[in-house]
This record gives structure tokens, sequence and C-alpha cells, in this order.
């Protein structure tokens, strides 16, 4: 493929497809494929990581919509917070330039989650909790402070949002 490589992978559903996500698709496998090299150092999980990224990034695949269409444009498993937590596992793995270009990919999925409000969603698949795990990590490599904060404003809206009962409240 001239832009990359890409896996046929299952839908939740058990359909195949191809897609970019981190749940049930191309971006999932380039996780692992990132992880893979930082243990065993083989260049070709790296250079496959590269390719299924490259793939991703194509401007007609954009993030966002689960399998049934449904919008979660932010999220970890089907959205931005997703493709770039698997850019920043890969800058990680790949040091270097390549990894520095890696990282630029990262914090341009997160331009988006900077000044978007937190929720509806709280769980970690499409909400709050994921994207702010993406942000928290991606703080850890920027060390742009706006990661950070974008971080804080899920965590306090989790806890404004958070349901107490009679145990929480001992």
């Amino acid at each position: 493929m001239p832009d990359g490589v890409r896996w046929r992978t299952l839908s939740y559903r058990n359909e195949p497809h191809y897609d970019t996500s981190l749940y049930t698709g191309v971006a999932g496998v380039t996780l692992f494929l990132s992880d893979y090299h930082r243990l065993t150092e083989s260049a070709e999980a790296l250079a496959l990581a590269a390719a299924g990224l490259a793939w991703c990034a194509s401007p007609e695949r954009l993030p966002g919509a689960t399998p049934e269409g449904a919008p979660h444009p932010n999220s970890l498993y089907f959205g931005r917070a997703g493709r770039g937590m698997a850019w920043l596992r890969y800058a990680q793995a790949a040091g270097g330039a390549a990894g520095a270009t890696a990282l630029e990919a990262a914090v341009a999925a997160a331009e988006p989650l900077i000044d978007a409000a937190p929720g509806p969603w709280t769980e970690y698949v499409r909400g709050a909790a994921g994207e702010g795990v993406f942000l928290v990590r991606l703080w850890e490599s920027s060390g742009d402070a706006r990661h950070l904060e974008a971080a804080l404003r899920r965590a306090e809206w989790l806890a404004a949002v958070a349901e107490r009962d009679e145990l929480s409240s001992s």
C-alpha cells in the first residue's frame, strides 16, 4: 500500500473491517508492535508499526466513529486520543528523529482535546478517563503544560459528576 500497511481486524460484532482505532483497528496493532520493539529491538516490528501509523494518518481516515457510526472523535478507543497514544508509544520506542516526529504527531492528535470540554462519557473506552490517561502520558513526554491542564480538567469533571453513596461518605 502506498500510504502504509493495514491489518484486517474484527469489529466487536465479529465482522471483518479495516479500521484506524485503538480498540478494533490498526492503531492497536501498532501499539503492540512498538512495545514489542522496545523489548526485543526488532527493527521489523518498528518498521511495521511506522507503516501502520502511516496508514492510520491518511487524511481520508478520520478518527472517531464506532462501528455503529456513533461519533467519539476524541476517545481513547475510537478517536484522537487512541491514535495519539499509538503515536506516543511509537515515539518512545523509536527514539531519535523518528521518535521526535512521532511525538509531534501525538501532540497534533491531542490538539483538539486541549480545549474540548470533558464528557458526556466518563469511562476509559470512550470517555474522560481514557482521554485523561492519554493526556497525562503525553504531558510526561512533551512537557507541555496544556496537556496536563486538559487532563486535570477531565479529573475535576469526573470528581464533579461522581455519584456518592453511603459507603463513600464515611
